[in-house]
């Protein structure tokens, strides 16, 4: 074995390689299931070494071949269509893997079969950076330092470096402020994953098999695959600019992460201008738009990597569950039917496997870890989207996990407001607002306004005067130490109304 080691280790050193062949860095063992080509025989041990990329004389393009070394050190070159009369073997860690995966799917006889095509990756790169520059200028990200290093532990489980010398090996994680559940990889590894998508999974194992779907798409090379399918390619400088027309419509109206001074009512939300970012277009652009084989083959991929890192395969066919759900609840019907470019939810869960009982994946300590993305989407579903029963869901699952602060608070009350007016529940909604009064983690203007109205709902003028008045006394305050224009004028308003429900609660 030792010399066997020494005779590759020389192979390396001494080999000229032309750009269009690349190293397999941590050789591949296979044993020869039944004769291949004219050298190598059943039950023939072998090392996968190198994938070459021939000039053609007789197509319009390349031959993607495969070196070998058997243990006598002769080499062999295969037909890449070869390669299934090979079993693997010793697959026995992550880049093992993803490099089986990407030679059985056909990946470079898909993508190397015009060359690497540097120009077209570099142009494709610069279009990853223009998008991720657009999403940053529109305030798109949602930032949490905690909940994006607990996402790279998963990460490096499923992938950690480089698998073959042409691809960027890094994996960027970025969390999009977005209510509906999506995820998405770049071709330059930045994985996209909604905050509607991580309140709508409730168990880490979904979000494992989420990510190992999304790195399929990038180590099976999907995107460039897509390009090269394109009939017409816009230039760069001419798409980016007709969308950053659109987009900056958006630029200054989405919530930020911030609630403190956040009033709903005084913003304007645009769902048509914040989701331009995010079309059909920019994702046909950046060769996201999969085909129903792809869709299914990164099923397949990630369902195994699952079943091989010990962890239940059956995850990602609870997403697919939950979407389900989601799809019915806002009558987003397309991805419940076989008419569009992907295959159904309904026939994506019956390949993997149905699950009998989905709340046997909801677990209290994930559910902990998404407490400030669960808030967010609360406050969303409840000011903008007006989605009262979503709303109170988000929020409880802090609540009952313990981990709520005022905003989760104050959005079950209101929301409660919203879907009924009666003793009970308005008093209901009451504890619920002095709930978060006594918290102080992160105190909320609008406390002593959604208080006041509760109070009125109960007919209790005199402790509503009260909360009004507090109102008035932080909006003066918040008034004075800001120095935006369009932010005084908009707390004007709301100081104008307040002296108003002032004056006049005692004859409403």
């Amino acid at each position: 074995m030792r010399l066997f080691s020494l005779l590759l280790v020389l192979f390396y050193s001494t080999i000229s390689l032309s750009q269009n062949n690349l190293n397999i860095s941590n050789p591949l063992k296979l044993l020869a299931k039944e004769k291949t080509g004219l050298f190598i025989n059943a039950g023939d041990t072998l090392m996968l070494t190198q994938v070459q990329v021939n000039t053609s004389s007789t197509a319009s393009g390349y031959v993607v071949q495969f070196m070998m070394l058997n243990t006598k050190n002769q080499k062999f070159r295969i037909d890449a269509n070869e390669i299934k009369k090979l079993e693997f073997l010793e697959i026995n860690d992550i880049k093992r893997f993803w490099l089986r995966a990407s030679i059985l799917k056909g990946t470079f006889e898909k993508t190397l079969s015009k060359g690497v095509q540097y120009d077209l990756r570099n142009s494709l790169y610069e279009d990853n950076l223009t998008y991720i520059s657009s999403l940053e200028k529109n305030d798109r990200f949602f930032i949490d330092p905690y909940l994006e290093d607990y996402l790279y532990t998963l990460v490096s489980k499923i992938y950690n470096g480089v698998i073959i010398g042409h691809r960027t090996d890094n994996i960027v994680i970025k969390i999009l402020k977005d209510t509906d559940p999506n995820a998405f990889i770049l071709s330059n590894g930045t994985i996209f994953i909604t905050t509607g998508l991580l309140s709508t999974i409730r168990s880490e194992e979904e979000l494992m098999g989420i990510l190992a779907h999304e790195i399929a798409h990038f180590v099976l090379d999907h995107q460039i695959i897509n390009i090269n399918e394109e009939n017409e390619r816009r230039k760069r400088a001419e798409f980016w600019a007709g969308l950053a027309i659109v987009a900056s419509a958006g630029a200054d109206i989405y919530l930020s992460t911030r609630y403190e001074n956040h009033i709903p009512g005084l913003l304007t939300y645009s769902t048509a201008a914040i989701s331009a970012i995010i079309s059909s277009e920019v994702l046909e652009r950046l060769g996201l738009k999969y085909s129903r084989e792809q869709e299914l083959e990164a099923d397949e991929i990630a369902v195994e990597i699952l079943k091989f890192l010990g962890i239940d395969s059956l995850g990602l066919s609870v997403v697919f569950e939950r979407l389900n759900k989601h799809s019915i609840l806002t009558g987003k019907y397309l991805a419940l039917s076989e008419k569009g470019t992907h295959p159904s939810l309904d026939s994506r869960i019956n390949i993997i496997g149905k699950v009998k009982d989905l709340s046997t994946y909801s677990n209290p300590d994930f559910l902990k870890k998404m407490s400030r993305i669960n808030a967010y989407n609360a406050w969303i579903e409840l000011w903008y989207l007006a989605r009262y029963k979503n709303a109170i869901e988000l929020a409880d699952l802090n609540i009952l996990n313990e981990v709520a602060t005022e905003s989760d608070y104050v959005v079950k009350a209101v929301a409660l407001r919203r879907l009924s007016n009666n003793k009970t529940s308005n008093e209901e909604a009451l504890l619920l607002i002095q709930k978060a009064k006594s918290l102080n983690v992160l105190p909320l203007v609008i406390l002593n306004r959604e208080e006041a109205l509760t109070y009125l709902r109960l007919e209790n003028k005199a402790e509503a005067k009260k909360s009004f008045a507090l109102y008035l006394s932080d909006l003066i305050e918040l008034q004075s130490s800001n120095t935006n224009k369009s932010f005084i004028n908009n707390i004007d308003d709301e100081i104008r109304w307040t002296k108003t429900m002032v004056h006049n609660i005692n004859k409403i």
